[in-house]
């Protein structure tokens, strides 16, 4: 049997297999691995949870993350930024069988973590970040209950706040534009 007619007996059987059957109203936690960056910082990683609970197309989200240091330049210099965000969001999506595609709007905030150690009175600052976050992902559901999923996100943040790590004067801003992937898994609770 050749790689092109192997394919091709996999997809006539995911076709042909039964959907499944859908609750009126579903929660489900996911849980992610995910990667992000900024334009003017680091590539870092962490996790992510987030709950959700939908109808057949229109829910709502809440999600949480815990993410590795990243580093962003000052006028002299960088600093460790560690970023924690947060988020509520609508989510509107379409169901073919055992797939899902989702889209995600709403409300982006992150408590931010300024650090820098290097000097010789060590400064850390926090700030908080208010933006409008997207994301589309999808699920792939292995059975009733599991899924896996892959995301992307982006947040835009309508005023980056700017900081000043005194004594030095050292001064900067956030990055405007976060983009992150993710993948992991999804548990349908309800």
């Amino acid at each position: 049997m050749t790689k092109a007619s192997a394919a091709f007996v996999c997809i006539c059987l995911l076709i042909a297999s039964p959907a499944f059957a859908r609750r009126p109203v579903e929660v489900v936690l996911e849980l992610t691995g995910v990667l992000y960056s900024a334009p003017t910082a680091t590539i870092a990683g962490g996790g992510a949870a987030r709950i959700a609970a939908s109808t057949s197309y229109l829910g709502a989200s809440v999600g949480v993350g815990a993410l590795s240091p990243s580093s962003i330049p000052l006028s002299i210099g960088s600093t460790r930024l560690y970023r924690v965000p947060f988020d509520v969001c609508m989510r509107g999506g379409i169901h073919v069988k055992w797939f899902e595609v989702i889209g995600e709007f709403g409300l982006g905030l992150a408590a931010l973590v300024l650090d820098r150690d290097d000097l010789v009175f060590p400064v850390r600052r926090t700030v908080l970040e208010i933006g409008v976050r997207g994301q589309v992902l999808t699920h792939f559901w292995l059975s009733t209950r599991l899924a896996l999923l892959a995301a992307v996100e982006a947040t835009t943040v309508t005023s980056p706040p700017s900081f000043a790590l005194i004594p030095d004067g050292f001064t900067g801003q956030t990055p405007k534009n976060w983009v992150q992937g993710a993948l992991g898994l999804v548990v349908r609770l309800y």
